[in-house]
Parts: C-alpha cells; sequence; structure tokens
C-alpha cells in the first residue's frame, strides 16, 4: 500500500477554519452540489473534501463505498485531494494504476481508478476540493472539468456562509474603544490558531472514535485511520496554550465591560484617568507614552463614565494617531487642573498642530460626545479638553 504526503507543514489554509465549517452533521447545500457534480460527470462517487491534519473529511459526499458512508474519512496520505491542495488547481488522475507519485490505498482498497478535484477555496486559502470518482480508467473531458469548476465556485459559495455562520457577530463599538479591541485583538491572536487546531484535532479523533465503534467498519479502515491518534497530542497542548490565551484575553474583556458600564452619572478623575490611559494605550505607547500631572485634590467628572473615559480616550487616542502618522516620537504630556465647575486637560506634545485639536473635535463629534457639556479647546501645540466636574472633597492648600 503506497501512501504518500505532499502538505507537510502547510497549514495556511487553517486560518480560514471558521464557524461551522467542521460541523459533523450534512449540509443540504453541498450535498445537492455533489449530486450535481455526481450527475454531470457520471461518476459513481462525488464529495467536498476539506484536507486537515492527518485526514481528508468529506463535508459533503455522495455515494462513497459503503466502508466510508459513515466515517466520512480517509487518511491525508491515501488522498488524491491533498495534490489539488497543494498546487492550487484543478488534479486529475486517469489511472492510478499506471500514474506515479500518487497514493494507491483508494485503489487497493475500494477499487477507485480515476479522479478529479478541482480546488474550493475561501479567501485566497484552498481548503480541499468538489472530487469526483470513477472505479474506471476515465478521460474527464474539457466540458466536465468547467462544469466541475462552476459547482466548485457554488461549494465556495456556501462554504463561505458555513463559515461566517455561528460566529458571534458582535454590535458596533464606539470608536473610542478601538484602541482597547485593537490591543485586545493582539492578545487574541495566538489564541486563533490554537483553537483552529484544537477543533481540527477533535474532528480527527470523532472519525477515529466512530470508526471503532462500528462493527461494519473493516479492520483495514481502523488501521488507514491511525495517524488521527496523533490528533489526541495535538489536541491536549493546544488546550494547554489556550488556557493562559484566553486568561488574557479575559482581563482585556473586563476593562471594556467597566468602560462600557452606563451604572454611574459621575467619574472620579483618578478612575477616568486610570480608563483613559488604558483604552488609548495601544497608540500612545507607540508614540512614547503619557506624562501625567493630576491636582492634589480628587475631583469628580459629572459626565457618566463611558462617555467620560470615551471623550478622554478618543482624545489621546486621535492625537497619537497623527503623531504615529508623522513618524514623531514624543511623549504626551497631559497635565489637569481644576476649578470649582470644571476640569481642564492640557494635552502637549511636541509638534502637535494647531489643526490638530479640530481633527480631535471632529473625531470627538463622529462619537457624538462633543458638546457644551464637553469642549475641545485648540492653541498651539497644545489641546485642552474641558469637562464639568465638581470636587470631591473640600479644596485645601497642601
Amino acid at each position: 500500500m503506497q501512501r504518500i504526503d505532499v502538505l507537510r507543514g502547510s497549514d495556511r489554509r487553517f486560518d480560514v477554519i471558521t464557524g461551522e465549517l467542521l460541523a459533523d452533521r450534512r449540509d443540504d447545500a453541498l450535498q445537492d452540489i455533489v449530486a450535481r457534480a455526481r450527475s454531470l460527470t457520471d461518476a459513481p462517487t462525488a464529495g467536498v473534501s476539506l484536507v486537515l491534519q492527518t485526514i481528508q473529511y468529506f463535508r459533503a459526499d455522495d455515494g462513497l463505498p459503503d466502508d466510508l458512508v459513515h466515517v466520512r474519512a480517509v487518511a491525508r496520505d491515501t488522498a488524491f485531494c491533498q495534490f489539488v491542495v497543494r498546487d492550487g488547481a484543478p488534479f486529475a488522475v486517469e489511472d492510478v494504476s499506471r500514474r506515479e507519485g500518487v497514493p494507491r490505498d483508494l485503489l487497493d482498497r475500494y477499487g477507485l481508478q480515476s479522479y478529479l478535484g478541482h480546488p474550493v477555496q475561501i479567501d485566497g486559502a484552498v481548503l480541499g476540493s468538489l472530487c469526483v470518482f470513477d472505479k474506471a480508467p476515465r478521460t474527464f473531458d474539457k466540458g466536465m472539468r468547467t462544469a466541475l469548476a462552476k459547482l466548485a465556485a457554488d461549494a465556495e459559495d456556501r462554504l463561505l456562509l458555513l463559515a461566517e455562520r455561528g460566529r458571534d457577530t458582535p454590535a458596533p463599538m464606539r470608536a473610542s474603544l478601538e484602541p482597547a479591541v485593537a490591543a485586545l485583538n493582539n492578545r487574541l491572536r495566538p489564541l486563533r490558531p490554537a483553537i483552529v487546531e484544537a477543533r481540527v484535532a477533535a474532528l480527527e479523533v470523532q472519525v477515529l472514535t466512530r470508526a471503532l465503534g462500528r462493527r461494519d467498519i473493516s479492520q483495514g479502515l481502523i488501521e488507514n485511520l491511525a495517524p488521527a491518534l496523533s490528533a489526541v497530542e495535538v489536541l491536549q497542548s493546544r488546550l494547554a496554550h489556550l488556557e493562559g490565551a484566553a486568561e488574557a484575553a479575559m482581563r482585556g474583556i473586563e476593562l471594556l465591560r467597566e468602560v462600557a458600564s452606563p451604572t454611574y452619572s459621575a467619574t472620579g478623575l483618578v478612575d477616568l484617568v486610570e480608563a483613559a490611559g488604558a483604552i488609548a494605550d495601544p497608540l500612545t505607547a507607540a508614540v512614547g507614552g503619557v506624562r501625567w500631572r493630576l491636582p492634589l485634590v480628587e475631583y469628580t467628572v459629572a459626565l457618566p463614565r463611558p462617555q467620560a473615559v470615551a471623550f478622554l480616550g478618543t482624545a489621546l487616542a486621535t492625537l497619537a494617531g497623527l503623531l504615529r502618522r508623522r513618524t514623531v516620537r514624543a511623549d504626551l504630556h497631559v497635565e489637569i487642573s481644576a476649578l470649582r465647575h470644571e476640569v481642564h486637560i492640557d494635552i502637549t506634545a511636541a509638534r502637535l498642530r494647531f489643526s490638530d485639536g479640530e481633527t480631535v473635535r471632529a473625531s470627538l463629534r463622529a462619537l457624538g460626545i462633543a458638546g457644551t457639556s464637553a469642549q475641545v479647546i485648540a492653541t498651539g501645540q497644545t489641546v485642552q479638553l474641558v469637562l464639568p466636574a465638581v470636587p470631591s472633597t473640600p479644596s485645601t492648600d497642601s
């Protein structure tokens, strides 16, 4: 039995495996596509394959050999669709017995002698193929190849919908939170491949378990799927990685939850500085950070917490973004002074321009949080924010 694996280390396609792509239940739309592929090519077997770590999984199938109907998978190194993934192009085998460099297992075990596969991809990553098999040597003419290519495009559209389905679609977030979302995304980025690898490994283990649990599955097929046992080790290591990454992500989520809380109608000045500084940190850190100078007396800003944090956080992030585009590394200096009913926040930095104040004002207007109760005043290299406030404690001289 000849087995060949041409995809070692080639896992770019896993980046787009999301949603219900790996769902175990059959999808009616994909089933219809493979039925049409089988009919148009007059082939006894057709499928939409996903080429994974150790197996080729049939996301949809029509006419699979009895031994494969329930497991819907073969070992990757016995499959022809791996060549489609490797080349990103159609692949045909007219007679397996006369073709060098391809696995013979499907011929030896199931008598499948010819094959035609067309790539199916999402976002430029080839996941597998729409493929047909025949038990006799044959040539697939131009008309068949064209028809299969059109059906493969339909399969791609359906796979894209399945990839989108089941994913949480977050409600639109205020632009003021974008820096924090960016930081959270950075924490989550290493989580993504770990989750995908864990999902792939879990499916491969599931396929193997299903084979082991059926009496009508041949021992040969169980041996064929034996490489899937390695998926258990992958699953264990990936889950361990997920724990650490998830902990860091949860800290970021908690910050967003606190900032977005509408519970309080006013905000302590220290609390405002800490939250807004954390929100803007991904951008301010890139230009040198923020140097704070706070008043000795604690004040309360007379704005709801989400609005106050959004106001200051957006101003800091906007100015840092302007400096970064100018390739300037210049600390933002923030000096806060308080009158009885106002807090003045003066933000200065080298090479800030008078027009930057208008840019901040436009950003805040877009958020709907700039108005008479919270103002932006631009004076040369200083942008001043004016917020309504009341002292939390009586003013005293130090």
